[in-house]
């Protein structure tokens, strides 16, 4: 029997914030995930307050990834032309430990990737 049938209180106690948008600022993924989950497994009731979260991480998920595709596009990718014709990127991210370089590039590629950032030609 599931905790909502028995009567028994929510296992996620909802906080009730004077304040949504602080709130909102204090979630984690974990908060929307843990609540997705109990309400897949029926140990949680759909109600307002769990809409309400949801909605809320899914907003700073879309935000986070907004400001990564940023990151690239109008940062990262950018390329300028000097005096003398050469085309270089005035912004770039570097290590000087060599064996921290691969497990750079791949973080690099799956945010690149994850954000929906499109790498822009070489022109």
């Amino acid at each position: 029997m599931k905790p909502h049938e028995t009567g028994t209180d929510n296992p996620i106690d909802f906080p009730k914030p004077v304040n949504k948008k602080e709130l909102a600022d204090n979630l984690d993924i974990g908060d929307a995930l843990n609540i997705a989950d109990h309400l897949s497994q029926g140990y949680l009731e759909w109600c307002p307050e769990a809409e309400w979260v949801l909605r809320a991480q899914h907003a700073r998920i879309e935000e986070l990834r907004a400001t990564v595709r940023s990151f690239f596009e109008d940062f990262i990718d950018i390329r300028e032309e000097s005096d003398s014709g050469r085309v270089f990127a005035p912004i770039t991210i570097s290590s000087c430990r060599c064996m921290m370089l691969e497990p750079l590039y791949e973080v690099l590629a799956k945010m690149r990737t994850l954000s929906g950032a499109n790498k822009r030609s070489e022109e």
